[in-house]
């Protein structure tokens, strides 16, 4: 049963098979294909990057098993690492100014919240996305599970993400209230972040499901009682079960 309702079970099962497809091809191709000029494999490696994260969250919206879904992780963090690290030097080192790039992190770590990965691969994201402390929902988030984070209180897209850095600063029923602005408000403050309006695309394949996995992480790692909000639409609650199962 799909866990997003803006598609039925065929969409879903229709648009994994092709998307597994795709990275089999790019696996395929990586392990095979000579790479005489080092750009060509790093291309390719963002490919199978993209291409994973994306089966990820079509199998989450398809309504795959979370144990299913979190064995995709380690090779998504690898292909991740594999393309990104180019991303170092010169203007790139602070890629996280811009929207997409600072939404693709922060869903990562999210992720690696939600499928409880171990601190390797924490670490791994935390050495490659070329930031020192400039924002404080990453460095919250990231300090839960490694030491010696850079604290800090100042927010890249404050618009965005401060209802959400703020419900980490707080408990009780200030804390649920905070969370359920932020999902009240989600989807028109994530405008210049994900491919909104998707779903109102006329072609085919191009909508993997609104989800805002940075709140179930907020939620799973400060144990929030979630019972007034399970419901609201972008929250996935299924994934943030799955890690509270694990804690």
């Amino acid at each position: 049963m799909h866990r997003e309702p803006l598609r039925d079970d065929q969409y879903w099962q229709l648009w994994i098979e092709d998307c597994i497809d795709a990275v089999s091809e790019l696996e395929e191709q990586v392990t095979t294909t000579p790479f005489p000029e080092k750009w060509r494999k790093d291309l390719m490696m963002q490919h199978l990057y993209e291409n994973i994260k994306r089966l990820v969250t079509l199998k989450y919206s398809g309504g795959v098993p979370l144990h299913e879904i979190k064995a995709h992780f380690p090779r998504l963090i690898e292909a991740w690492v594999a393309y990104n690290q180019n991303l170092a030097g010169g203007d790139n080192k602070k890629h996280l100014l811009i929207t997409n790039n600072y939404y693709r992190v922060l869903t990562l770590i999210s992720w690696a919240v939600l499928l409880d990965a171990p601190a390797g691969l924490f670490q791994k994201i935390a050495d490659h996305i070329h930031s020192n402390g400039e924002d404080a929902l990453v460095e919250t988030l990231l300090s839960t599970r490694l030491k010696d984070r850079i604290t800090t209180d100042k927010l890249i897209y404050p618009k965005s993400f401060e209802l959400l850095y703020k419900a980490t600063q707080t408990k009780g029923e200030e804390q649920i209230g905070l969370i359920k602005r932020y999902l009240r408000n989600w989807y028109k403050s994530k405008k210049s972040f994900m491919n909104y309006d998707a779903h109102k695309a006329k072609g085919e394949g191009g909508f993997e499901g609104y989800w805002s996995f940075e709140t179930a992480a907020v939620v799973a790692l400060y144990r929030i009682e979630d019972g007034s909000f399970r419901d609201m639409d972008f929250y996935p609650r299924d994934m943030m079960d799955f890690a509270r199962s694990m804690m």
